[in-house]
């Protein structure tokens, strides 16, 4: 068995689970076993599973079957060798006439990409193929250009076929829930409908990027800056408006917000440089960024076709981690938790995290039920909710699935967690 050729996937396995097969079963020290494919996408679970799009082996070649997370990259020989699109359904709840929708445009994506291993989820659907050719990983610039070239596919996808992938998805280390895996749900291992034989998937040839020098870099020096910023005591560095927006903070920074305009709806605008505009094939881009409102993000809006539906967290996996630190945003991996159970029935989580990048202490990250921070922890870190609130149940299973889990938040300027971001 050995990764480097590139037909086993790479499972990991959270806890201590019995796969659903007989004469077959991992402890918690085989976590990370290397299957094929075929067999990691077809065999049943009962615990949780998954599979990554990439082969590794140490700098003395030994192949390594655990996931790794973006800092291996020039510590590890990191080889992409398929292409694994998540697709998800409005309100991630894969209904009937959703699937039957998607299978039509499915059959129109076979015509001219044929060989894919498509498996539906409870909340959309995923999409397989072999690599044409292996995508190395050796650098920095390399990941930076699989995510571009990701970027590009969701792009031809949603083009050419209707079919829009998730973007936050692009990052090399990405993990995928298997087909029939599951969490301990009384129902067992999930099953939901499948397109294609995982036994013979096809190959997928990668688009290219434009060449560098076709569109400008530099900030939007003929336009008016914008003169609602604020000197703050750190060196010089710029701090706007906080009721801008964090996108608006941040292009702030670069230099790249230029000059107001009013929408038809009389909302005030800025013109800005888009964040993508080294992916575009021409240099006119007409971005505008809708500043926040009720303390988000804010909105951009770039009349490029391969930036339309761009979503907030995707506009943010555009700056550096510097850049994001510089206006508040700190990465943490998420190492404990609490529950806290209340008279009368009521439940709220603790999350713990451990800083990435840095030394300072991060508040803990409290999160009730049914609201927008409980739906965004577990949009952001790409792991199911809980399907009940029981601290020895699901509820618990999820939170332990969290473990380990990057998670980006935004802070005050008390230091509270204001909001939480995906982590790219």
């Amino acid at each position: 068995m050995t990764l480097l050729r590139g037909q086993y996937g790479v499972l990991v396995l959270p806890h201590a689970r019995v796969l659903a097969q007989p004469g077959r079963a991992f402890r918690v020290e085989d976590r990370g076993q290397a299957l094929p494919l075929a067999e990691a996408l077809t065999v049943a679970f009962t615990g949780d599973a998954h599979v990554v799009g990439y082969t590794a082996a140490t700098p003395g070649g030994k192949p390594s079957a655990w996931r790794l997370k973006s800092d291996a990259v020039g510590k590890y020989s990191i080889v992409m060798r398929w292409l694994l699109l998540d697709v998800d359904a409005p309100g991630h709840t894969a209904t009937p006439e959703w699937r039957e929708d998607m299978r039509a445009k499915l059959v129109r994506l076979a015509a001219v990409h044929p060989g894919a291993f498509i498996y539906f989820t409870r909340g959309g659907l995923r999409i397989i193929w072999h690599l044409a050719a292996p995508f190395p990983i050796t650098t920095a610039e390399d990941a930076a250009k699989w995510k571009a070239i990701y970027g590009r596919t969701c792009d031809l996808l949603e083009r050419d076929f209707g079919i829009s992938c998730d973007r936050a998805c692009s990052d090399w280390s990405r993990l995928y829930r298997l087909p029939r895996a599951t969490r301990d749900r009384p129902v067992g291992p999930e099953d939901h409908p499948t397109v294609g034989d995982p036994s013979a998937i096809g190959v997928f040839e990668l688009p290219e990027l434009p060449e560098a020098g076709t569109v400008p870099t530099q900030p939007l020096r003929a336009l008016k800056i914008s003169s609602a910023r604020v000197r703050i005591g750190d060196g010089g560095a710029r701090a706007a408006s906080p009721g801008r927006g964090l996108l608006y903070r941040l292009l702030d920074r670069r230099g790249d917000v230029g000059e107001t305009t009013a929408l038809s709806t009389g909302v005030e605008a800025f013109k800005v440089r888009c964040p993508r505009a080294h992916l575009h094939t021409t240099g006119d881009d007409g971005t505008i960024l809708v500043p926040a409102k009720n303390g988000g993000p804010g909105w951009i809006k770039c009349q490029h076709s391969h930036c339309a539906d761009v979503t907030a967290d995707e506009w943010l996996s555009c700056f550096t981690s510097d850049e994001l630190a510089a206006v508040g945003v700190r990465l943490g991996r998420i190492v404990e938790h609490a529950i806290n159970a209340y008279d009368g029935g009521s439940t709220r989580i603790c999350l713990m995290l451990d800083p990435i990048g840095g030394t300072e202490k991060l508040p803990y990250v409290r999160i009730s039920p049914n609201t927008g921070a409980w739906d965004a922890l577990w949009e952001a870190t790409d792991v199911d909710p809980p399907v009940d609130l029981d601290p020895k149940g699901d509820l618990l299973a999820a939170l332990h699935e969290l473990h380990g889990r990057t998670l980006a938040v935004e802070l005050d300027e008390q230091r509270r967690v204001r909001r939480i971001l995906r982590a790219a």
